[in-house]
């Protein structure tokens, strides 16, 4: 079992499949200049609990602390970060999972020192860079592996290099997630790729059975730079036209899947004709991932299927014709039948 600390905005307590993985949990909160524990880390943001779904897709078999610190909007305080980790300095896990940042630099000198002091204990400190930012804490600090998105063809796949400040590049292609209330919708940026590489750090602790050689390792599994290549044009498949043949129209399923579209994404009238000639990605569409996630829950509810949503990204659903696509691969395997 590894053991995952999760500083952020708490979990889902009605997410029971999430809870059952929550060795403990608790809130902390900057009140009166004091610094208050609370024993609650209900989220009321989704954050957290998207960073919990997408870690446990890689390490099945993991074990989570939640230190909330962030409120519903998605705020909190950089002296409870700090409490949070000097917290787990005194109580060890195996990775500490920081998809949250501060550029405030008077705080920059005690993130550094805790942060070093925790990875010379043995813990390895992951941290999302701040986005559109080249230095946020703590993920320039040293100890820390600070993670920036990138556009990698397969969740799993990284770059690392432990001489640069930011030393990691992770995925950060919106993926389809579970949030409160069981609302779909999709989790996205560098925070995402920051669950993402602790999340492939702890299936491979999960591998070797410990944390003895585990940069030797990661080193080992990162992709080459040259490969860089691999990454996705996104300009190019949001920008290409799409082809949809007479037959394909006449399909009654197809039809259906139209007007659900149609309605959950609400596609004014004068731009419908443009769902058989561009992506849905498309900025004229100016679709939100909330409203994805909501067509996504339409789709199993209309054809009573249950989609796997850790393999759909929106890349993956990019117009209507690759969303029709993974609805009929679904349809066909019975796993996934409700």
């Amino acid at each position: 079992m590894v053991d995952v600390a999760i500083i952020d905005s708490g979990i889902d307590m009605r997410n029971t499949d999430l809870c059952n993985m929550v060795s403990k949990g608790f809130s902390l909160d900057f009140t009166n200049s004091n610094i208050v524990y609370q024993n609650e880390y209900n989220d009321l943001n989704g954050h957290g609990t998207y960073c919990a779904s997408i870690i446990r897709r890689f390490c099945p078999e993991v074990r989570f602390t939640i230190i909330k610190i962030l409120d519903q909007n998605k705020l909190g305080c950089s002296k409870c970060l700090i409490e949070a980790l000097d917290y787990l300095y005194h109580n060890p896990v195996d990775i500490v999972n920081m998809s949250l940042s501060t550029q405030d630099e008077q705080f920059g000198k005690e993130l550094w020192e805790i942060c070093g002091k925790m990875k010379r204990s043995g813990m390895i400190l992951v941290s999302s860079l701040a986005n559109h930012a080249e230095i946020s804490y703590p993920a320039v600090c040293e100890g820390v592996i600070g993670v920036r998105g990138s556009q990698f063809l397969k969740e799993n796949e990284y770059i690392y290099h432990s001489d640069e400040t930011i030393q990691c590049l992770g995925s950060s292609i919106p993926v389809l997630v579970e949030g409160l209330n069981g609302i779909y919708t999709f989790f996205g940026g560098n925070s995402k790729a920051a669950a993402n590489i602790s999340g492939i750090i702890a299936a491979q602790l999960q591998k070797s059975g410990t944390t003895d050689n585990f940069e030797e390792s990661f080193k080992e599994n990162a992709q080459d730079t040259e490969k860089k290549g691999q990454t996705l044009p996104i300009n190019c498949i949001i920008n290409n036209k799409i082809t949809i043949s007479e037959e394909l129209c006449d399909e009654s399923d197809f039809k259906q899947l139209k007007m659900i579209m149609q309605e959950v994404l609400k596609i004014p009238v004068e731009k419908r004709k443009l769902l058989f000639e561009r992506s849905i990605l498309h900025p004229e569409f100016n679709i939100d991932r909330e409203n994805f996630g909501k067509l996504m829950m339409a789709i199993e509810k209309e054809w009573k299927i249950s989609l796997k949503k850790e393999e759909i990204n929106l890349l993956s659903i990019r117009d209507i014709t690759t969303i029709y696509d993974l609805l009929k691969r679904t349809e066909i395997n019975e796993d996934f039948k409700k």
